[in-house]
């Protein structure tokens, strides 16, 4: 007759045990802890990654875009008072000023201004990062401002976007 050798079957970590595999000891309430302990330690390295990668980003998307500050200010020397335009680059990034002007309320009308700078210079101007320049407004401008309300102030920027500041009540 024929001669059947039957091996025998044995469960994969007992065959595994005397080889020193990662297999052993699986199946024991001691090595499911140090399993489940080092996944939650994964997981929680994981999720702090995440989180800071969120984080960066933002922080780079918030520094490298544009963010200008304009107020409307008085400007008093000894022999004259004057309005100027604060204008503030609060960003990291050098930005050139192509236009500055005002809104009127209850209308779209808008009026542009070729400004004056307190330092001499003209438009476009070119501001620095974390810069300031004040436009001081012509006089037929403040003739025409004080005998309209105005709604807000602007700044145009080369790149074409615009920047408003509020004008102070009672104006």
């Amino acid at each position: 007759g024929v001669q059947t050798c039957a091996l025998p079957i044995y469960p994969l970590g007992i065959l595994a045990s005397g080889f020193g595999s990662p297999l052993d000891g699986v199946g024991s309430l001691e090595s499911t802890f140090i399993v489940s302990e080092l996944n939650g330690i994964t997981f929680g390295i994981a999720i702090l990654g995440a989180v800071l990668g969120v984080f960066n980003t933002w922080q780079s998307w918030r520094r490298d875009r544009v963010k200008l500050r304009v107020q409307l200010r008085w400007l008093i020397w000894p022999t004259d008072r004057r309005i100027g335009i604060e204008i503030t680059n609060d960003c990291f990034l050098s930005v050139t000023i192509s236009g500055i002007g005002f809104s009127f309320p209850d209308t779209d009308q808008e009026m542009a201004i070729i400004p004056e700078f307190t330092s001499g210079e003209q438009l476009p101007l070119r501001l620095e990062p974390r810069a300031s320049a004040t436009a001081i407004l012509p006089l037929t401008a403040e003739n025409e401002i004080t005998r309209h309300k105005i709604k807000s102030v602007w700044v145009k920027t080369a790149c074409d976007k615009r920047f408003s500041g509020p004008v102070p009540a009672g104006n």
